[in-house]
């Protein structure tokens, strides 16, 4: 949820701490592919400017990981 009131700053590099915790950690609760998804969806919200490719890009990720 902290994504979600980031600073257009601040918000890539703490979207991509998230990304390096999610796969480096075991989690029950959701996949980690979801998980991922869930924190490029809000980086898109948040960049709406940019197409998804281009957050994903932002991100560090490529479309085989989301």
């Amino acid at each position: 949820m902290q994504l979600t009131i980031a600073s257009d700053e601040t918000m890539p590099a703490q979207a991509r701490q998230l990304i390096d915790r999610v796969q480096s950690e075991s989690t029950d609760a959701l996949p980690r592919n979801e998980i991922i998804d869930i924190i490029t969806s809000i980086a898109v919200y948040k960049f709406s400017s940019l197409s998804r490719e281009e957050v994903e890009a932002m991100l560090g990720l490529t479309l085989q990981e989301t």
